[in-house]
Parts: structure tokens; C-alpha cells; sequence
């Protein structure tokens, strides 16, 4: 398989996707969209000989040792900012903090979440597409408007009906950003920081320009089918 074209430096912010082969719609439930985000917090820390599947038979005692390690930052191989889970596609706001941490870490959760959903359906063969997209962020502007796409992705795409209801749903990390609570896999810290850490400022920011991007995103689905 050929070489990827980006490069992902440490430090660089990118923002990655990828979507089901077949347009399969996987996270429709909330069985697989917290399957999904332990895989996601599992694997961004980068764990040695062992994998998800194993972890989740180890003697909790064992499992209580690694979770030091999977919740500690200096293990992270990328942090997490943003994330939205659509029914047959995901999106992610990433920062690279090891060397090929967006790599490895987009194999692994892309390896391990079909194994689980091919064991539960009996089939075989992967559920995304090959190669991951990513788009890499050049600078502040661009990071906090990516962040407001992702966080309205379920509400411009009409799934859900209200804005208010992106408060409540844990498919994204939304809710992390408005709400005063410790996520366990979003860091909130640095684009909130951006606006002075005001939870308030940034729901403003996000919320204000919902009615907008919903309209884009209908005129894009429209003319795909036109």
C-alpha cells in the first residue's frame, strides 16, 4: 500500500475523518457509540502487546493498573479535542503528540471496532474505508470553526431536529465544551482558552452560526443530487 501524502508533525492539529464502506449506518445505537468511544480512549494512549479486547478480560485489578496509564497525558499519542460520531461516519479534531500517533492510533481503533462488530454480526472484512482523510489545521481561526463544524454535524445534517438537543447527545463533545464537567476523552482546555475559558462565549460562537451551516449542508446534499 502506497505511502500517505501528509505528514503529521507532533504538534500539528488536524482534522480527520472516515466513513463506512458501504454507507452502513453504525452509530445509530448506543451500544456501538460506546463501544466506539472506549475504543477511542483506550487506544489514544499508546498501550504496548495488548489490545482492547484483551483488556476488557483482564482481572479488574490488572485493568485498574492500566487505566493509570490510558488516562495518563504523557501517554497520549494524540489528544482528542472534538469528536462527532454521524450514523455512517466519523469526525475527529486531533493533535499529534507522539511520532505516527495519528496513524497507529487511527489503525488501531479502525481494527478493533470492526473485529467487534464482525464477531457480533458473523461476517467479515472492514466497515471504513481503507484511508482515513485529514485536513491540517494552519492556524487558531481555522481551529475553532473546525470545531464548531464538527460540534453541529448531527444538527446541520437534520438528525437532530433542535440546536438545543446537541447538549444532550453523546455522540459528540459538544456537551464537554458547554457544560462544567471532566470529560474522559475530549481536552477542552486549549480551545477554550481561546475564548478565555467561556463556556457561555464558545456556545455562542458554535450556536450562532447553526441556522448557516445547516443551510450549507442542504444546498451540498441538493446539488449531489441534482
Amino acid at each position: 500500500m502506497p505511502g500517505r501524502r501528509e505528514v503529521f508533525k507532533n504538534g500539528g492539529y488536524y482534522h480527520v475523518f472516515n466513513k463506512t464502506i458501504d454507507d452502513r449506518q453504525i452509530f445509530v445505537n448506543g451500544v456501538n457509540t460506546q463501544l466506539f468511544l472506549d475504543i477511542i480512549r483506550f487506544y489514544r494512549a499508546e498501550i504496548r502487546n495488548i489490545s482492547f479486547s484483551q483488556y476488557l478480560h483482564l482481572p479488574e485489578e490488572i485493568q485498574n493498573i492500566l487505566n493509570k496509564k490510558i488516562t495518563s497525558k504523557k501517554y497520549h499519542r494524540v489528544k482528542i479535542l472534538c469528536y462527532s460520531l454521524m450514523p455512517n461516519h466519523f469526525h475527529f479534531l486531533l493533535k499529534q503528540t507522539k511520532e505516527n500517533g495519528i496513524q497507529s492510533f487511527m489503525a488501531n481503533i479502525a481494527n478493533s471496532f470492526t473485529r467487534f462488530l464482525n464477531t457480533k454480526s458473523k461476517r467479515t472484512g472492514p466497515f471504513f474505508l481503507p484511508r482515513f482523510k485529514a485536513v491540517v489545521i494552519h492556524n487558531h481561526e481555522q481551529l475553532i470553526h473546525t470545531s464548531r463544524y464538527i460540534h453541529l454535524n448531527h444538527y446541520s445534517s437534520g438528525i437532530l431536529r433542535t440546536i438545543e438537543d446537541i447538549d444532550m447527545s453523546s455522540q459528540c463533545s459538544y456537551s464537554d465544551y458547554v457544560k462544567k464537567r471532566k470529560s474522559t476523552i475530549a481536552d477542552t482546555n486549549f480551545i477554550l482558552g481561546l475564548f478565555n475559558n467561556d463556556r457561555k462565549l464558545y456556545k455562542k460562537f458554535t450556536e450562532d452560526h447553526a441556522d448557516y451551516q445547516r443551510t450549507i449542508e442542504s444546498i451540498k446534499h441538493a446539488q449531489k443530487w441534482s
